[in-house]
C-alpha cells in the first residue's frame, strides 16, 4: 500500500516533477481507476485546484506519467530485427505491467500520442526488415493493439488466474506467432 507524505507546509512549494512522480506512485500503487486529482492533491497536501497549475486534465496526467513510464523500456540495440522487437515487446509488457490501467490507457489513444521512442523505435526496426512505410504502420498498429490490448484485459480481469511465468509466455508466444506472421509477409509481399 502507498504511503503518503508527511502534510505540505507553507514555505514548502509545489513542483511540477513531484506531481508527476507522485501520480506515478499512485498509479503503480492502486491503479489508473483510483487516480483522481483529489486523490493527487490529497497525497500532496494540496488543494485540487493546485494540480491544475502543471496539468489541464486527469488525461493529460495520464500522459505524462504514461511518458515517464515508456522512458524506463529503453531501446533494444543488439541483435536481429526480429530479436529486438521481441526484446522490445517483453520490456514494454514487463515495464507497463507495474502499472495498472496504464496499458488500457494507452491503447485508448491514437498511436501517435504514445510518446518516449516507442512506435518510432518499432518502427524504424520494421522499416530496417525491409517492409514499406504503409506496411511497416499496419504491422505496428497489430504491435500496438496486441501489447496494449493484453495489459489491459490483465487490469480489467485482475487479479490474473495466471502466475507471472504464465502470463510471461503468453506476451512470448503472441509475439513469436506475430513475428512469424511479418516474415512470411516480408518473404511474400503480394500474399496479403
Amino acid at each position: 500500500m502507498y504511503r503518503s507524505r508527511p502534510a505540505r507546509t507553507r514555505d514548502t512549494r509545489l513542483t511540477e516533477d513531484e506531481v508527476i512522480e507522485t501520480a506515478l506512485r499512485l498509479v503503480e500503487a492502486e491503479g489508473t481507476d483510483r487516480l483522481s486529482m483529489r486523490r493527487l492533491a490529497d497525497e500532496l497536501s494540496v488543494t485540487p485546484m493546485a494540480i491544475y497549475h502543471y496539468v489541464k486534465s486527469k488525461e493529460e496526467l495520464l500522459l505524462r506519467v504514461s511518458a515517464s513510464v515508456l522512458a524506463q523500456i529503453g531501446r533494444e540495440d543488439s541483435g536481429t530485427w526480429q530479436e529486438r522487437i521481441h526484446g522490445r515487446a517483453l520490456r514494454t509488457w514487463e515495464v507497463l505491467a507495474q502499472y495498472p490501467g496504464l496499458g488500457a490507457f494507452l491503447l485508448d489513444r491514437p498511436v501517435a500520442e504514445v510518446t518516449a521512442g516507442g512506435p518510432n523505435h518499432v518502427m524504424e526496426l520494421l522499416r530496417e526488415a525491409g517492409f514499406d512505410p504503409e506496411t511497416a504502420d499496419l504491422a505496428y498498429g497489430t504491435y500496438h493493439t496486441y501489447i496494449y490490448g493484453l495489459l489491459a484485459m490483465e487490469a480489467r480481469f485482475r487479479p490474473s488466474r495466471r502466475s507471472p511465468e504464465a502470463r510471461r509466455r503468453l506476451v512470448e508466444f503472441g509475439m513469436r506467432t506475430w513475428l512469424a506472421g511479418l516474415e512470411v509477409q516480408l518473404a511474400d509481399p503480394d500474399r496479403a
